[in-house]
């Protein structure tokens, strides 16, 4: 995937992630539980347009931290 193109996504799925903690605080948990499912949505739709190594550890980093703000909600 073009790299302008990857960060964008990437950036995109890290401010899900963020926004996922905020809720997560706020006991939020229907907002909490839809930022889960759009952010892994997200990974899901990157994941297969990691194209270098780069690229795949990103997509691996991302998938651990949106796993690790959702922790028990997924």
């Amino acid at each position: 995937m073009e790299p302008d193109r990857f960060r964008e996504s990437r950036q995109a799925i890290n401010r899900l992630c963020d926004n996922l903690n905020v809720l997560i605080e706020q006991n939020a948990v229907e907002a909490s539980l839809e930022c889960c499912r759009e952010a892994q949505s997200q990974l899901e739709r990157l994941s297969p347009e990691a194209d270098d190594e780069i690229q795949q550890r990103s997509v691996k980093n991302l998938g651990i931290k949106n796993q690790t703000s959702a922790g028990p909600y997924q």
